[in-house]
């Protein structure tokens, strides 16, 4: 959770040169005239970000989000790249695509690498999924994500990191490592790493694409009815399903249905759908989520409290068609 005293921001007219001269490239003709005002953003995030308003020549507003490479970025094991990383997302795909996105105004490298900087427009008055009454948003974003997964399968992209059995095993022996405290608690946690191990084909070796990495609905803004995905610094070669699940977990069943149905119609639009493999990827990614976040906190004795976390999901695989669980 990101506040004012846990990052260090730059200086108000550090940077200024430099974001002049992306905004007038990016509104050319038009020009900027005057800095408004710089405002710390304190929401949750990886890294220190700031709002500037600058005012072009014919009084048009601009708001700048300058997300700042910081003093401590959460790498996660190599499951986020930081905010240089972010930039290329920007700068060599999103910027590139169809579908609705913050613009990309671009990225600067300082002496102090902290205060190094992505640019991209602010999203004034939009509103995170996450809090939309509205559950056709839902069907909104996942439609966006689906066509970015058909748009993106199959093409290289070297320099984005893979889900290759690699990366998944980081989790998997992460989980490992706390088996010898939660096993005896937990006696379905065994079978489930060998389930995971035993069907990592099916994510590795399915058809690949760009994927968000962390598609969940704090990270989707909602603006005019407009989809605009945000924080792409996990963005990854994988299997699209792992979007879709971090989209729909937790959310009612209304919300979660409009989303499948969406999905499958904007990924595969021409019909070519294996519901059963389909169903069975959706389940490998629940197990993914879970090693994942569970093996991130390497701490036996936390998790032997956190007895919901198990409960919960153990109820979601059963309902996702996971049998071989020894209880």
């Amino acid at each position: 959770m990101a506040t004012r005293e846990t990052f260090s921001f730059p200086e108000k007219k550090l940077q200024l040169p430099e974001l002049e001269e992306m905004v007038n490239r990016v509104h050319s003709p038009l020009f900027v005239t005057d800095w408004v005002s710089r405002k710390n953003f304190v929401y949750s995030s990886t890294s220190p970000a700031q709002i500037i308003h600058c005012r072009l020549n014919n009084h048009e507003s601009v708001y700048l989000f300058c997300k700042y490479a910081g003093n401590h970025t959460q790498f996660s094991f190599g499951h986020r790249g930081g905010v240089e990383y972010e930039n290329g997302i920007y700068k060599n795909i999103l910027s590139h695509v169809v579908l609705s996105s913050a613009t990309y105004y671009g990225f600067f490298r300082t002496e102090k690498q902290s205060n190094s900087c992505l640019v991209i427009g602010y999203l004034k008055k939009g509103n995170l999924l996450k809090d939309s009454r509205d559950p056709d948003d839902f069907g909104k974003a996942a439609a966006w994500i689906g066509q970015f997964h058909k748009m993106h399968e199959r093409k290289q992209q070297p320099s984005i990191k893979v889900y290759d059995r690699s990366y998944y095993l980081i989790w998997l022996k992460g989980m490992e490592n706390l088996l010898e405290t939660l096993k005896t608690k937990y006696r379905w946690l065994p079978s489930l790493c060998h389930y995971f191990s035993d069907n990592l084909h099916l994510l590795t070796e399915s058809p690949q694409t760009i994927i968000h990495g962390e598609y969940y609905t704090k990270n989707i803004m909602v603006q005019k009815g407009m989809i605009y995905p945000i924080d792409w610094e996990s963005a990854a070669i994988g299997a699209g399903e792992t979007d879709l699940v971090s989209m729909i977990e937790d959310w009612d069943e209304k919300r979660r249905s409009i989303a499948l149905k969406n999905y499958i119609r904007a990924r595969w639009a021409d019909g070519h759908f294996n519901k059963n493999e389909f169903e069975k990827k959706l389940l490998l990614v629940r197990i993914y989520f879970f090693l994942r976040w569970t093996a991130e906190y390497n701490d036996p004795e936390l998790w032997l409290t956190r007895n919901d976390w198990f409960k919960r999901f153990y109820q979601t695989i059963r309902e996702s068609g996971y049998q071989p669980l020894s209880v």
